[in-house]
């Protein structure tokens, strides 16, 4: 008994939940309505499912004419169905099998709820549209379909921002997008008709969008009939002018070593429009690699090359630093304060030490020669290529040798080079040993700023001048553990002796026993 009342009583709550939703359902047609030309469109409507009838007229006034389509219980008619242009779906909606132009218009819905009761009108205003190619708002210097692109324009340049073949027409606006929000830009517009379409553009002129460095502008479409999919195309815009200003300027050095992280930064302060470039110095052509805009919460922005990023403070950055790399580069910026440019000069270095031929890296070398002899001095896989010199290490011995007969060559290998200096020295008799160094000379790159040192001996031998090899750092420690070792061990033997000695010396005399004498014969 108590399942069954439990039943009864959540059974009348679900039909109570069902009428209110039913019934909250507003009963009519909405107006407008909008069906796509060529397609089967759907008036839609909502009658509840005990009216008589329901008859449908495509004109609205006192006088409808005839009814292009009737609705009487499950019986219908009319001329409309009759020759398979119209149907009607229970619910009263009625059905367009091929929507054409002339169905835009008002058409009329008279529900008949009962016999006794009056006829209730409806008029529903049909807009026909027809659905765009386009996914968005097209920019006239921009690719087909891109949400986002970049130009360079000179002053005199339009901008132009349209909408084909659209139905019904959509209204275009220019916005310029800034930090401090968006602001409406004047435009000329211009629609066609064409086709039962509307073409529509909207243009500004050059002083508009030309005021500043940079900017970035907004082609925003007034989208209420849901025919685009995006109601919005951005552009970057850079002034023509500014490269010309810019090359005249002397660009700022910036070395980078080989296979190293490479950031360049434009400005101290974040900028909310940034654009970067390289330059090829030859003949000027210039690469946009990338540029970005930082509008408040939202960036905006493009990669044309896969080796460079651009991070959110708006550098320049690349995680491995190869000698394509190395160029001009420029970058143009704008922030909450002013705008302006950088001119960046990228060097990619590889460092190596010069050696003194017959040493190495981990040596220090003596070469013993005569009072007059040839040096050469090489540097391997540098890059850039550098200059070497001999350097007299002591300013006291700088008057005891002289260099002359300087040859040097040079020689590619892929990306680095190789470097070889020879010279005649001759040393002045007084002395029979100086320091010289070859050293890396002329170069701004700190890294590569090496040097190599080692003592010119004079000896009495003739013929070329040989390189003796002293010691290394890792032997002398070898020999000084060792032979301090071999003296300990010593020690210790000495001190085992001694005390072994005076062991012996302290301890007491044994007197033997003398032989125990017996008589002779002669005294028995």
């Amino acid at each position: 008994m108590e399942f069954q009342i439990l039943y009864f009583f959540s059974a009348t709550l679900i039909s109570l939940a069902l009428f209110n939703i039913s019934g909250a359902r507003k009963e009519g047609c909405d107006s407008p309505q909008y069906l796509e030309i060529g397609k089967t469109g759907v008036i839609q409507c909502n009658f509840r499912r005990d009216f008589y009838g329901v008859l449908w007229y495509k004109s609205v006034g006192f006088e409808l004419g005839t009814p292009i389509i009737k609705l009487f219980g499950n019986k219908k008619s009319g001329h409309g169905y009759t020759f398979g242009k119209y149907d009607v779906y229970p619910n009263g909606s009625l059905i367009v099998n091929n929507v054409g132009y002339l169905h835009d218009r008002i058409f009329t819905a008279v529900k008949v709820g009962s016999l006794a009761d009056d006829p209730v009108y409806f008029h529903i205003n049909v807009t026909t549209i027809v659905k765009l190619v386009r996914l968005r708002p097209s920019i006239g210097v921009c690719r087909r379909n891109e949400r986002t692109c970049y130009t360079r324009l000179e002053e005199a340049s339009e901008l132009r921002c349209s909408i084909w073949n659209a139905r019904p027409a959509i209204a275009l606006q220019w916005i310029a997008r800034t930090n401090r929000g968006d602001k409406t830009v004047r435009c000329s517009l211009e629609t066609k008709l064409h086709n039962l379409t509307h073409t529509s553009h909207c243009t500004i002129a050059g002083s508009d969008h030309h005021s500043s460095l940079l900017g970035l502008f907004v082609c925003k479409a007034n989208n209420k009939h849901g025919l685009l999919l995006e109601d919005e195309a951005l552009i970057f815009v850079e002034s023509n002018g500014v490269m010309n200003e810019l090359l005249t300027d002397k660009p700022s050095e910036v070395m980078v070593e080989r296979g190293s992280l490479m950031e360049l930064t434009c400005t101290e302060g974040k900028p909310y429009l940034i654009i970067w470039k390289k330059i090829t110095q030859v003949d000027g052509t210039v690469e946009v690699l990338t540029y970005g805009a930082f509008v408040k919460h939202t960036a905006y922005g493009k990669m044309y090359n896969n080796e460079y990023e651009l991070n959110s403070n708006g550098f320049l950055v690349v995680s491995n630093t190869k000698v394509q790399n190395e160029g001009l580069y420029s970058c143009s910026f704008q922030n909450e304060v002013y705008e302006n440019m950088g001119l960046f000069e990228v060097i990619v270095y590889v460092p190596a030490y010069p050696i003194v031929k017959g040493c190495s890296l981990s040596q220090y070398c003596v070469v013993e020669g005569q009072m007059k002899g040839n040096l050469t001095c090489s540097v391997t896989g540098i890059r850039p290529p550098v200059q070497l010199e001999w350097r007299i290490v002591f300013e006291h011995q700088s008057s005891l040798i002289t260099f002359t007969e300087r040859k040097v060559i040079i020689n590619q290998n892929d990306d680095v080079f190789d470097v070889r200096l020879t010279s005649t020295y001759r040393i002045q008799p007084s002395t029979d040993r100086v320091t010289v160094e070859c050293a890396v000379a002329d170069t701004n790159i700190e890294a590569l700023q090496k040097a190599t040192k080692f003592d010119l001996l004079v000896t009495a031998s003739t013929g070329k001048g040989v390189v003796k090899r002293l010691w290394t750092h890792d032997g002398i420690i070898i020999s000084i553990i060792v032979g301090a070792t071999l003296i300990i061990v010593i020690a210790i033997c000495l001190v085992a002796c001694l005390i072994w000695c005076y062991c012996r010396r302290k301890r007491p005399n044994l007197q033997r026993p003398k032989p125990a004498q017996h008589p002779t014969p002669t005294d028995v």
